[in-house]
């Protein structure tokens, strides 16, 4: 025996003197102490099981040795256990450090896991021991060795091991004397006894009978471990684990396991389990089970179910959920529509131009009349009025839901029914709904979930301002009776590759009919995924395929629903997912590769084995050579056909041996990566077979098993990783990070890409974050956004100190050679379609609701700091040069530039006057220059022009300049002409040479944006600057001249494709006036502080007979005292705020400044009477009481002029004929405002 021990004790000296030689402390520096038969005695000999060894292990038994000689020398390296609780495979899973060493998990257990708080078996939790017996920690004894001699029979080992419960249900475990967690262990899980009131042995086997069979654990270890949490498994039919910590993200900080928080604290606080338990419902409904002190659940599964009692309120007498118990509860609360929101709608509705009919398709099948009579009310509630409702019903032996659905066709011609003979499945019944449709889209409705009122209004708002086919919305679920909210997924733009994994599309989806009809409708091969396939044929069919980032359908958690239950609801539905990815993988070019679910339950494709492109690897930074890496993937099926080579020290070494290699596919990875699987290339390489793939990146796992890349989305004007600390297989409401998804650019810490593309974007070029910009440009490609997709894919797996990532290695190199960085660009108008506008990346890269924003005072503008930082930064000396600069006459094209600040935006205010110059003065033949100053990048600022402007976005040379940077270090060839916008812009074309003329684009006079002071002083400064004025409006050019500028002035003009009056519905004779305000907190020039209590006054004097909204930047009425006084609409698309003013009675405009806005111009097209401030300069536009309604600058003027028009509709009427009669007669073109400009500056040219 003494040789083993020696062996050990020698083996244990070598670790700590070869830890101690890396320069490394941790547990795993094991010392020798004590004598060499220690481990026979004490506590480790009742951590040793002799019986139970050689009964677990018959090949010890058979050859006659002892057994615990055995596991000394050879058992603990093969990975057998010493007890029934002490679990090596899991303590060596648990911690791979011990692991790494070799080192005999039992030894390390007892010299410094316990201390340490490591557990020895799932099912011990050596903390949760410890905390409830102190002396045990203060005696330093071990925790597992004290339970199992003194705590066996009084202590729990973990929160979901009832020791006394399970006693208590067990005699004959009472009788034996064995102790009861190594009874469950050993026979108990297998026989069925529950550990747990709460946890159920035999559902748990019988829904996750395939999982446990491949874990080969007892269920509720398989629950408590990470295959549990990767299938999001539940202990019984009452909780559901995803839920729970969704609807009480609170939990998730205290340590617990949703389960144990719910049985130790949650139920006392009243928190539901599930959507299908009601705590407080079921403790007050039956006040014995509160008073005998047990929990409402235990008691409802272990008797109350058998007794007939009800686990929820059925009859609708639950009020929802306190909103600060569950965010999305109190996120959505603020979003409800109003009474008077949905008055507005149906009357922005009418002014739709198209006004398509949609068809609902609903297949009945054996659903509850009350659940169905919901969804009725639901649709018979949308604010969009042009439906119709087509069932087809298979189910007749329910004649309370046959009344209802008889009903409801005769009272609404809108609602058309076909009784089926027989049932034939879903797919087949959606076909037949669908020959009633006559609508040129068609919704889809499951029969027992339900819509938002404003559902169909805003996919009918979708089709009015975008081409599409296909438009998908954001969603949550509902209970049964539709009090409560939960489980919302909010989804980003349409990413084919999410596909491949989960249908995030499901609801709700509204497709044009003749895509469907097309396709042959839905196919019963699918049944149960019938919808994703359905969507996949579709989208595999040319459809235009929008998102519509808001929450439109209500899935609901009924006990036959896939919402509740997953696929344990329609078990047939798994093969039907496998048909349809597999036919989209045949539609997208991956013509072998096969789809297949993986144990876990995760849908895997089998990449063709046929396509072998030549790849080269090419490694940076320290941590493996070309000689390492060919054994790492060697293994896999591409190894063989890689070129493998070091990237040099830097990044253009970098770049120049990525353009190098004679190879079709490239693979950069950090030199320390370490692939988790041998298939690992191949993941990474076999997507591109598909030539839409420009990229593919990898999921990297941080050494501690956490995610280090997933994938990269811009959030708050940044680049930020997803998921980036939390678990790999995290799901929440952005879905899974263990989906393939498609991503706006992606990091170098493994990625494969093709060659060609890698060059066409020009390779690595120094940048804040290089790897992201060469993304980016590679998917939008030469000629700007196109089809490629950056692929993420989650089964490329490896590990990466986060010190050898491409950010750490990119800032030491950046540092090392002092470069000032460029930011990454930006995606069009700041928003990532790959992610949500409704969330943000929070800690632990989750994605996170975002929320209102602070109340106005905790926003105010620091107009001091801002001066001073004027004040140093825009200087100027008196004797400079400031003028124009003779240059010889060009002889080609002529050039002008605009210098413009950033913006993401271009719909609104004067960047779209200034647009609209640069594109009227290209289609006359003058080349367009914009010079965006404090834009990040060329291309973000070419892709915001675009999204209004996309010809001239095309033919724009660009430039960007930071505030510190000299404009003329640019290299702009020179310039016939230039353009200064805002006034900060006027300190750069003062310092600019090789400009023929300067300009000044004057909008507005600008120093009364400002308090007087330094800043307005700076401001005015600028209009001595000898630049040529070209004023929008005639005041302005007055007031510039008073400053000893010349100047000339153009008339501005009204958009008529958006502002109109075609479509416009007058309000009904008895319904409320509706008042639009145009003015928010936080921005003082339109007087929101005089507005708001006039508002206020005007709604209590009027009270329901007035209707007042806000819309744009989110800020909250309740903090300026016009809660149930103003409703706030948020932010809208440009082409909505048409709509919104054809539907408004009045506008309300106050504006401090010398420009009117282009409010009044598009409130008066629309057909709004405006209502706004006297001031001297805006005379030649409104005119009292002829076009407009003019009040001083006081809260009761305000009011009394409001009030006048809510009780005069003749007088409304008038001025509004009056407002429409200025735009037609002045303001109604912008190519002759346009021709104006132009007309200015070519004078100027010649002269």
């Amino acid at each position: 025996m003494s040789s083993i021990f020696d062996s050990l004790l020698s083996s244990r000296n070598t670790v700590h003197r070869a830890r101690d030689s890396e320069g490394s402390a941790s547990s795993v520096q094991l010392s020798a102490h004590g004598q060499p038969g220690d481990l026979g005695t004490g506590a480790a000999r009742k951590l040793f099981d002799a019986d139970w060894y050689l009964a677990t292990y018959k090949d010890v038994a058979a050859a006659g040795v002892d057994p615990f000689a055995h596991y000394l020398e050879h058992g603990f390296g093969e990975g057998r256990s010493p007890h029934a609780l002490f679990d090596t495979s899991w303590y060596l899973a648990q911690n791979p450090d011990v692991a790494a060493a070799g080192i005999n998990p039992l030894l390390h257990y007892l010299d410094h896991g316990a201390n340490e708080g490591r557990d020895p078996h799932p099912l011990f939790d050596s903390s949760w021991y410890l905390d409830r017996n102190p002396d045990v920690l203060a005696a330093g004894v071990n925790p597992l060795a004290h339970y199992l001699e003194h705590g066996s029979r009084a202590q729990n080992p973990h929160p979901l091991f009832d020791t006394s419960w399970y006693l208590a249900r067990n005699p004959d475990v009472v009788a034996t004397g064995i102790n009861p967690l190594v009874h469950y262990v050993t026979v108990g899980a297998a026989e069925g006894r529950d550990p747990h009131p709460l946890f159920n042995v035999t559902w748990y086997r019988t829904i996750y009978q395939e999982a446990l069979a491949e874990a080969d654990r007892d269920p509720l270890s398989h629950y408590l471990s990470r295959e549990g949490l990767r299938l999001q498994t539940n202990p019984n039919r009452y909780f559901d684990r995803n839920w729970y910590l969704q609807t009480y993200p609170d939990v998730v900080g205290t340590g617990f396991d949703a389960l144990a928080h719910y049985a130790l604290i949650g139920a006392g606080e009243g928190r539901d389990p599930s959507p299908l338990f009601q705590t407080r419902f079921y403790g007050s409904a039956y006040p014995d089970v509160i008073q005998a002190g047990i929990s409402p659940l235990v008691h409802f599964l272990t008797n109350g179910e058998a007794e007939g009692r009800e686990p929820r309120d059925l009859h609708g007498r639950t009020a929802p959920l306190p909103a600060e118990s569950n965010s999305y509860t109190d996120w959505l609360s603020r979003r409800q529509m109003t009474k008077a929101h949905a008055s507005l709608q149906r009357r922005m509705a009418e002014n739709f131009t198209q006004k398509p009919l949609i068809s609902l398709i609903v297949p009945i099948y054996k659903v509850k009349a009350s659940v169905f009579k919901q969804l009725l009310s639901s649709v018979m509630a949308q604010t969009y009025e042009r439906w119709e409702l087509c069932l087809a019903v298979s189910y007749f032996d329910d004649t309370d839901l046959l009344a209802v659905i008889d009903r409801a066709e005769e009272e609404d011609a809108r609602i058309k029914v076909r009784r089926l003979e027989t049932n034939r499945g879903i797919s087949h019944n959606s076909n037949d709904a669908l020959t009633l449709a006559t609508g040129t889209f068609i919704a889809l409705l499951d029969h027992d979930d339900a819509l938002p009122p404003d559902a169909l209004y805003e996919i009918a708002r979708a089709i009015e301002s975008e081409d599409g086919d296909f438009f998908y919305s954001d969603k949550d679920a509902v209970n049964e009776d539709g009090s409560q909210h939960f489980h919302p997924l909010f989804k980003p733009a349409w990413s084919p590759e999410i596909m491949l994994s989960a249908n995030y599309l499901t609801h709700l989806n509204v497709i044009r009919r003749s895509f469907i009809t097309r396709i042959g409708g839905w196919d019963p091969e699918t049944d149960g995924a019938q919808d994703w396939d359905l969507f996949l044929r579709v989208a595999a069919a040319g459809a235009r395929i929008r998102h519509i980032p808001k929450v439109l359908y209500n899935w609901r958690h009924v006990e036959t629903s896939v919402a509740a239950r997953g696929l344990d609801a329609k078990p047939y539905a798994a093969q039907g997912q496998l048909t349809a990815v597999q036919r989209w993988l045949r539609s997208q070019g991956w013509t072998e590769a096969e789809a297949a679910f993986t144990p876990e339950g995760y849908i895997r494709v089998r990449w063709s084995e046929a396509w072998r492109p030549r790849i080269g690897l090419v490694l940076f930074g320290a941590g493996g050579s070309e000689a390492a890496w060919r054994t790492r993937i060697d293994a896999g099926r591409l190894g063989p056909h890689t070129d493998i080579r070091h990237g040099g020290p830097t990044l253009a070494t970098l770049s120049e041996t990525v353009a190098s290699l004679d190879a079709e596919i490239v693979v950069v990875v950090p030199a320390a990566l370490s692939p988790m699987s041998a298939d690992w290339l191949t993941e990474l390489v076999a997507p591109l077979e598909n030539p839409d793939i420009t990229a593919v990146c990898g999921k990297v796992l941080d050494p501690a098993g956490q995610i280090l890349d997933a994938g990269w989305v811009f959030s708050d004007r940044e680049w930020r990783p997803l998921f980036r600390g939390a678990d790999p297989f995290t799901y929440g409401i952005f879905g899974s990070a263990h989906w393939f998804r498609n991503f706006g650019a992606a990091s170098l810490n493994g990625i494969a890409f093709r060659t060609a593309q890698f060059v066409e974007a020009g390779g690595l070029h120094p940048a804040a974050r290089p790897d992201l910009a060469l993304t980016g440009q590679m998917r939008a490609g030469e000629a700007g956004p196109s089809s490629r997709r950056i692929v993420y894919n989650p089964f490329a797996t490896a590990v990466l100190p986060p010190e050898h990532s491409f950010e750490q290695w990119w800032l030491r190199n950046a540092a090392a050679r002092g470069d000032a960085l460029p930011p990454a660009p930006k995606p069009a108008g700041d928003q990532d379609p790959y992610f949500n506008v409704n969330l943000f990346v929070g800690e632990n890269g989750i994605p996170k609701l975002r929320g209102l924003p602070l109340p106005a005072r905790s926003q105010s503008h620091n107009y001091e700091a801002e001066a001073a930082y004027f004040g140093q930064v825009l200087d100027f000396g008196a004797d400079s040069d400031t003028g124009d600069i003779v240059l010889p006459s060009g002889q080609g094209q002529r050039r002008i530039a605009w210098i413009v600040p950033d913006f993401s935006m271009p719909f609104y205010g004067g960047i779209m006057t200034i647009l609209r110059c640069a594109e009227y003065f290209r289609q006359k033949g003058i080349a367009p220059v914009i010079i965006g100053h404090g834009s990040p990048d060329a291309e973000t600022l070419r892709n915001a022009i675009a999204l209004a402007f996309p010809d001239l976005a095309a033919a724009l040379e660009v430039h960007t300049l930071r505030a510190d940077e000299d404009v003329n270090s640019k290299g702009i060839a020179p310039l016939d002409g230039a353009f200064c916008t805002l006034w900060t812009t006027a300190f750069i074309l003062r310092n600019m040479r090789n400009v023929r003329k300067k300009f000044y684009f004057v909008q507005d006079y600008e120093p009364l944006f400002y308090p007087a002071g330094t800043t307005s002083s700076l401001v005015e400064a600028t209009y001595q600057f000898d630049f040529f004025g070209v004023c929008n409006t005639e005041p302005l050019k007055h007031l510039y001249e008073v400053f000893g500028g010349k100047a000339e002035f153009f008339t501005p003009a009204v958009d008529r494709d958006v502002f109109h009056i075609r479509g416009r519905t007058e309000k009904g004779r008895d319904a409320p006036v509706t008042i639009f305000n145009y003015a928010r907190p936080g921005h003082p020039r339109n007087c929101f502080e005089l507005l708001a209590p006039a508002l206020a006054e005007v709604k209590r004097r009027h009270k329901d007979g007035v209707q007042i909204f806000t819309a744009g930047a989110d800020w909250r009425p309740e903090d300026h005292g016009l809660s149930g006084a103003v409703e706030h609409l948020g932010l809208m698309p440009y082409a909505a705020t048409g709509d919104l003013y054809r539907s408004c009675d009045i506008g309300v405009v106050a504006m401090a400044t010398c420009h009117p806005s282009y409010l009044p111009f598009e409130l008066m097209a629309s057909g709004a009477v405006v209502c706004t401030n006297v001031n001297r300069h805006t005379t030649w536009l409104l005119r009292h009481l002829e076009n407009a309604c003019l009040f001083e600058m006081s809260k009761t003027s305000i009011a009394n002029a409001l009030t006048s028009l809510i009780t005069d509709a003749p007088l409304r009427r008038r001025l509004s004929e009056g407002g429409l009669k200025t735009i037609q007669q002045g303001y109604r073109d912008w190519d002759a405002s346009c021709a104006r400009v132009y007309e200015i500056v070519t004078s100027q040219l010649r002269g």
